[in-house]
Order: structure tokens, then C-alpha cells, then sequence
């Protein structure tokens, strides 16, 4: 298991003590992806809504080299992928970013990072079919979707012997945290909630893949044992864990495609997150299959305890901090940032 950043032993430290030089300690939403009002105004039916603004035709990474199904053919085979990444957010472009681009990325959690890797065997085709946020077509607005991506063979009819695997993580990080979470420390306990509103995923109904939650604690990630569930088809599942009630074990995703989890082989045990740097979830299918997987998702909330200092007691926990930190020196800081 990596060491936490010394940052991040930092916001540990604060929460201690300030629970003893009397800061506050609160319930608070820190990351909530609601699908309203994402794209400008006006916007709808145009722009590029696709992630990076990289299209099934164009910019998405793919290598032809690979033999996915094992048969020593490498001509009929093909790795596609939006490479991991925790520095290049994997949300649409906005505006200021290309001339089609329509993303409010100032939106709140509007950013966010991770991957999509795709297997194809027997096919080579368009290698998502859609990897966007979509447009409510019954709406005027935008509402809704994370992503929609089908893994297939393209915009035609699967054959037989298509053989298609995929994983996908999708994950917002502390500096885009909401109610002052990018600056205070932030932890788990039992008034904490990781909740998702999820229209389709076709897999899941099917019972051929697994959605899980995914946690940061300082530079660790972890993966919940708790699953997702898809009780229809086309209907909305509300799913929600409490982060203290399922198991976790961890997770070490490294770009641009080594994001794959090994379940089987993983450990679960209880884990106290006293200072979560990242939250999302995790999406795949690992059994090959020539079915397309169409997963749309309406909401993604967590909700945390922030550790808040009062205003009369913020320089004196942060300078105790660093004091420990540098081996016993009370240092007092230069600014404060003030809390959103």
C-alpha cells in the first residue's frame, strides 16, 4: 500500500486538533453530479459533448496490435481506450477549451478524472458507439447522464463471435470538493452516503457486470464490496451505501489502461477513511460477450464530515499541525483561505 502525501497526513492531524482546540465538525455534501444544467443555454442537439471532446471517429486511442480472444490473430482484434488519468479531467470540453466545446465546467463537480478501456475480439469498428454526456431528448434541458457508452461492435448489430470486455472508473477529486471540502479535512463515519440515481445499465440487469463505489483515503484508493444493483431495464434505481457498513479493499488503478479490478482476487476488511481525496465509481464487465452494455446515470452525491475550524481557532490548529510536523515549532500561517 502506497504512503499518504504529508499533506494528507496534515488534514488527519487537523481534524485531531481541532477536536480538541474546539473547531467544528460537520455533515456536509462534498461532491454531487446532478445532470441539470451542464451545457450553456441554447446548446442543445449541438457542441461536443463527448469526453475530451474525443469522438468514436476521431481521437480516440486505439491499438491494433493486440490479440484479445487468444486466437494468434491480431488483424480482427482491437484495445480501445480514454486513457486513466487523474491530471486530464475526463468530462467534456467547455468552451474555453474548443470552439465546439459546451461544458460548464464552473458547474458545481462538473470536473471529473478517470478511464475507459475497451476489448475488442473479432471486430474492429467505431470503438464506442456513445462515450458523452447526453442530451434528455423529452426535455428542453439538459438533465441527466454521466455517461452512456455501448461496447459493441459499432452502430451495427453484434455477430456472434464478437467477443467484448471493458472496464471504466470515473472519480472527483478533493480540489473540485463542494462546502469547503477542497480545504478541510474530510472524513467518513456513519452519517456519511454514497448515493446514485441509475437509469440503465443493461449489464447490471443482466447480471453479466459489476458496479462499485470508489474511495480515495489520503493517495490510497479503495474499491467497496458493495455492488450496485439494476432491478430493470429502463427503469431508475436509486442505490446508496453507508461507507462504514461494506468492506473495502485496494485499488491501485494506473494509466493509461492498467484500471481493471481484481475482485476475485481482492481483500476485503473494514476501513476507517479519515481523509478522503477522492470519491466515484467504478464500472465493468470482464466475462467476454457480444452483448452492448448501455449504462445512463441521473445523479451521483456523497455526502461526508468536514472538520472546520472557528475562526478564533484556525491558525492555532493549523500552526500546531505544522509544529508537529517540524518537530515540535508552532508556526502560524501566512493566509487563511476562507471556507466556501
Amino acid at each position: 500500500m502506497r504512503q499518504s502525501h504529508p499533506l494528507g497526513l496534515t488534514a488527519v492531524v487537523v481534524t485531531a486538533v481541532l477536536g480538541m482546540l474546539g473547531g467544528e465538525v460537520v455533515a456536509a455534501v462534498i461532491t454531487h453530479w446532478s445532470g441539470h444544467g451542464y451545457f450553456d443555454p441554447g446548446s442543445k442537439g449541438s457542441g461536443n459533448r463527448w469526453y475530451r471532446g474525443k469522438s468514436s471517429s476521431s481521437g480516440i486511442a486505439t491499438d491494433w496490435t493486440v490479440d484479445i480472444d487468444g486466437d494468434g490473430n491480431t488483424d480482427d482484434d482491437q484495445l480501445s481506450y480514454y486513457a486513466f488519468s487523474l491530471v486530464d479531467p475526463l468530462n467534456p470540453l467547455s468552451a474555453a477549451q474548443s470552439p465546439y466545446g459546451r461544458y460548464r465546467t464552473d458547474k458545481h463537480s462538473a470536473v471529473f478524472y478517470g478511464g475507459i478501456v475497451a476489448r475488442y475480439g473479432n471486430t474492429r469498428s467505431k470503438p464506442f458507439q456513445q462515450a458523452t454526456i447526453e442530451d434528455e431528448r423529452d426535455v428542453s434541458k439538459i438533465t441527466s447522464v454521466a455517461y452512456m457508452t455501448e461496447w459493441d461492435t459499432g452502430w451495427e448489430e453484434p455477430v456472434i463471435d464478437d467477443l467484448v470486455t471493458y472496464d471504466a472508473v470515473f472519480v472527483w477529486q478533493k480540489d473540485g470538493f463542494l462546502n469547503g471540502g477542497d480545504v478541510a479535512a474530510v472524513s467518513f463515519d456513519e452519517t456519511s452516503l454514497l448515493s446514485m440515481q441509475l437509469r440503465r445499465n443493461f449489464d447490471l440487469w443482466r447480471g453479466d457486470g459489476e458496479m462499485r463505489w470508489v474511495v480515495r483515503d489520503g493517495e490510497q484508493f479503495y474499491m467497496s464490496e458493495d455492488q450496485l444493483i439494476k432491478t430493470s431495464k429502463w427503469g431508475l434505481d436509486y442505490n446508496s451505501v453507508v461507507p462504514t457498513e461494506t468492506l473495502w479493499a485496494p485499488y491501485d488503478p494506473v494509466g493509461p489502461i492498467d484500471i481493471d479490478f481484481e475482485q476475485h482476487a481482492a481483500s476485503f476488511a473494514t476501513h476507517v477513511f479519515a481523509d478522503v481525496t477522492a470519491v466515484g465509481f467504478y464500472h465493468e464487465r470482464d466475462t467476454p460477450s457480444n452483448d452492448s452494455d448501455h449504462m445512463k446515470l441521473y445523479d451521483f452525491r456523497v455526502e461526508g464530515t468536514l472538520a472546520i475550524p472557528s475562526p478564533a481557532t484556525a491558525w492555532l490548529a493549523w500552526g500546531t499541525t505544522v509544529g508537529w510536523l517540524l518537530g515540535g515549532r508552532a508556526v502560524r500561517p501566512r493566509s487563511r483561505r476562507q471556507m466556501a
